[in-house]
């Protein structure tokens, strides 16, 4: 692991153009920017947050430099490295009460939780981190990647896009990032014939619209997943929820039409399949079992056969 030049104790993050190329840590640039570094992207990002921040005071992690804790962090991230993760917990531990709260300490709570497959922790920890320093990228990239363990494509895609924007460009992270999205972009296109970022928007209207089901709010959940489905149609969960909501309505020739209109989508989309079927018993007015229904997800789940189109498009490009 190559030093900072500076203060010859964190790992070097980045190259000081003011330092004749010196190999520095980010905290070593945090303390010695000023005005001779315009033009240096890290420059032009931290002015950025202090002009976000308007009359607030400005936060304490761009004066505060406390080595002592960078060092101990850097033993605890190069243990998580070795899957020595119950040992990285006990140095963690044992950090001070007052330091506790350290944006490094938090991203490296968030890493430990991530290698324990706990990524809702790892979140919490990551964001953390950020509160205190928004444009880390360590703890975005990470936050990004335990999103995507959840299988959250909306903030993994708003996580990954920001750990672009604020992370070197050169960063092997970075990289990968952008190829990562370039292909999950392409994919989502081939499958629903919808970039990713419309996805995105229809994946946070459909999930508005689950709450509504959830609440047994049927005509309110109907009316959000047209909202869905103008823009992405080719999403047949979509059609299937909103089957399902006429259904309870007791609006049979509704609900076939856009049980229909789901199967029109995806031909071997089983649970408009079987819904459909158990609804053709039933007489005009009469509804569904009293109670919530089964919800079908976005994109997690297809019930009869265990399909899955994030853990498939995840897997693929894994």
């Amino acid at each position: 692991m190559q030093k900072c030049g500076l203060c010859k104790i964190k790992k070097s993050q980045r190259t000081c153009m003011a330092k004749n190329k010196l190999e520095i840590c980010s905290m070593c640039c945090a303390a010695i920017r000023n005005d001779e570094c315009d033009g240096c992207r890290y420059y032009a990002d931290s002015m950025k947050y202090k002009k976000e921040l308007g009359g607030k005071k400005t936060p304490k992690f761009i004066f505060e430099v406390k080595p002592e804790i960078e060092e101990q962090i850097d033993r605890v991230l190069e243990l998580v490295e070795n899957n020595s993760l119950s040992e990285a917990e006990r140095m963690l531990d044992g950090i001070p009460a007052v330091d506790s709260e350290y944006y490094m300490v938090n991203f490296a709570r968030g890493t430990v939780m991530a290698k324990w497959d706990n990524p809702d922790d790892a979140i919490r920890y990551f964001d953390k981190a950020l509160k205190m320093f928004p444009y880390f990228f360590p703890a975005l990239f990470n936050k990004g990647m335990a999103y995507k363990i959840k299988m959250d494509i909306p903030n993994m895609v708003r996580a990954f896009k920001e750990a672009i924007e604020y992370g070197d460009h050169n960063n092997e992270n970075v990289i990968w990032a952008k190829q990562f999205l370039w292909e999950l972009n392409d994919d989502i296109r081939k499958r629903e014939g919808v970039n990713l970022d419309t996805f995105v928007k229809a994946y946070d209207v459909f999930e508005t619209a689950v709450k509504a089901m959830e609440e047994m709010d049927w005509e309110g959940a109907i009316r959000i997943f047209k909202e869905c489905v103008s823009i992405n149609p080719g999403n047949a969960r979509s059609y299937g929820n909103m089957g399902l909501c006429y259904a309870k309505l007791g609006q049979k020739q509704e609900a076939l039409a856009v049980f229909d209109k789901a199967l029109q989508v995806d031909p071997d989309y089983e649970p408009a399949q079987i819904n459909k079927a158990s609804l053709l018993s039933l007489e005009e007015g009469e509804t569904l079992h009293e109670g919530p229904v089964p919800i079908i997800n976005y994109g997690l789940d297809y019930q009869a056969k265990n399909k899955s189109l994030l853990k498939d498009l995840l897997r693929k490009l894994a």
